[in-house]
């Protein structure tokens, strides 16, 4: 997101009061606004990858981002939030990326087998089950 403001040669402020629609007065982004603002800059961004990039703009976890938290946030880097007990995405892929070399496993054929409707991602479902088989 970084990358597509910077590069609109936007000012973050002016691109910030284009999406803040829901309260009116064009100094609090909601969720709802957020949302739609990260869908028209990525058309195939998950729900859970909107909150948790909402997340890192909405430091003080008020349920809205201000002007202020939108353009202090555009200067920092996301992260992925991990607690000592957390599971990151690493945790998992790292493991199942060992096994399937080790299994010799074609790892594009097992995609497009499971990827039942071709969007190009697996879902929960659809990697459960081609790990299942």
């Amino acid at each position: 997101m970084q990358r597509v403001i910077s590069g609109s040669k936007v000012d973050p402020e002016f691109f910030f009061g284009r999406f803040c629609k829901s309260d009116g007065t064009h100094t609090k982004m909601s969720n709802e606004d957020f949302s739609r603002m990260v869908k028209e800059l990525y058309e195939k961004v998950t729900k859970a990858e909107i909150l948790h990039v909402f997340h890192h703009f909405d430091k003080g976890r008020k349920g809205y981002i201000t002007k202020q938290d939108f353009v202090q946030a555009l200067k920092s880097e996301v992260r992925e939030n991990q607690s000592s007990t957390a599971t990151g995405i690493e945790d998992i892929i790292k493991p199942l990326a060992t096994k399937i070399r080790k299994l010799g496993v074609n790892i594009n054929e097992v995609f497009d087998t499971y990827d039942r409707n071709k969007n190009f991602r697996l879902s929960a479902e659809e990697l459960s089950e081609g790990l299942r088989n």
